[in-house]
């Protein structure tokens, strides 16, 4: 009984490990094999797609991360644009075109047609209603979290997702180790703001839009030691009042949807008496982007608000910790991010850090999952005579 039941745990162990280590491809066939993408969706891909359409940015910035930019054939407009990882200087000497812009009613769809991609990457929420146009001109695409992310594991699955495809999974490892030990670290950095109160303003329209519990901001906050103060699921408007009753230590403003101080000023943020940080347009797309440079993101939340806010504790004298690693970095990260040397920079650091971690990982991955099978096939064979 005792060894039925060893070899019962084993055997759905490995099972388990097996899903949970390849989530993406569960079968092969013809040169080609089948995915299921992040809206549940089973797809069969050939081998190494030559031409790719990327429909939003941090599909884009995934794609350059991974180094898979020679596949790109179009990109929507904000990736046309995108200075982070050189894309825009990229895409504009080898000839990528740009097709319309991010939400799935401006996208130019007879100029994907023209283009023949093998494979389109699409985001689930913004292009959710372009998938019956795909089906019906049989065009080949694949679903990511994007934009719709509720955490930064959604994030990591996108990462993993296109990089199975390319068989790029060593690379991705090591991306996912950099954003981990990057947030990590500027989290220790920060332990005289754990608690802070925090909202974050991404809009006005008929109210005031925040992000509230189950998004990727909300998540990013948690995981720097700060409080999401709104109450709401998912993105929301609310009015002024109920921001009030929240009782913020900082708001923070993105300014992607045209938000100013003006316009702050008359809905009633600053009569608040709370202190208000409008990030700049380089930080708004860093912070609202879930791709793979949210560490970055961090870094720049982190900044402002030691700029701005005082710490809400302070530390025992057995602990010591400085803002001064945040403050350095930030200032050279801010001129690599409007020189458009990301990618360089994460290279060198990837290289310098952690040159190892995603072989290890990767070959640690791969030796329990050879053991898990050996044991579990020695135990069934031997329950069997």
């Amino acid at each position: 009984m005792v060894r039925r039941i060893s070899s019962t745990i084993i055997i759905i162990l490995a099972l388990l490990f097996t899903l949970l280590s390849s989530t993406a491809i569960y079968s092969q066939d013809n040169g080609g094999y089948y995915i299921v993408d992040m809206l549940g969706r089973t797809v069969y891909i050939r081998q190494f797609p030559s031409k790719i359409v990327s429909l939003a940015p941090s599909i884009t910035e995934t794609i350059f991360a991974l180094g898979l930019e020679d596949y790109l054939v179009g990109v929507d407009d904000n990736s046309y644009n995108d200075t982070f990882y050189n894309i825009s200087v990229y895409l504009r000497s080898h000839g990528v075109e740009s097709v319309g812009g991010y939400w799935w009613s401006t996208i130019n769809l007879e100029k994907i047609l023209a283009l023949e991609p093998e494979l389109v990457i699409a985001d689930k929420g913004a292009h959710l209603s372009l998938l019956s146009f795909f089906e019906e001109n049989n065009i080949t695409v694949v679903y990511v979290n994007g934009g719709s992310a509720s955490s930064i594991e959604d994030l990591y699955s996108d990462i993993d997702l296109i990089s199975r495809i390319f068989n790029k999974t060593s690379e991705a490892v090591e991306l996912v180790s950099f954003i981990e030990e990057k947030i990590s670290s500027i989290k220790r950095e920060l332990l005289t703001y754990h608690g802070l109160r925090v909202l974050v303003i991404v809009g006005v329209w008929n109210g005031v839009w925040v992000a509230g519990k189950a998004t990727y901001i909300d998540d990013l906050l948690s995981r720097l030691g700060f409080i999401n103060v709104a109450t709401v699921t998912g993105w929301k408007p609310v009015n002024i009042e109920t921001i009030s009753s929240w009782n913020p230590d900082v708001i923070l403003v993105t300014t992607g949807m045209g938000l100013t101080n003006a316009t702050l000023s008359e809905i009633g943020v600053y009569d608040l008496g709370v202190p208000v940080i409008l990030l700049n347009s380089t930080e708004t797309d860093l912070l609202c982007r879930p791709g793979p440079l949210v560490g970055y993101a961090a870094e720049a939340i982190a900044y402002r608000v030691i700029e701005t806010v005082e710490p809400v504790m302070e530390l025992p004298l057995s602990v010591t910790t400085s803002t001064t690693t945040i403050v350095k970095t930030h200032t050279e990260t801010r001129t690599m991010v409007e020189t458009s040397t990301v990618k360089e920079q994460y290279n060198e650091t990837i290289a310098s850090t952690s040159g190892l971690s995603g072989f290890l990982q990767v070959a640690i991955t791969a030796i329990i999952s050879c053991l898990i099978g050996v044991i579990a096939g020695y135990l069934v064979s031997r329950r069997i005579r």
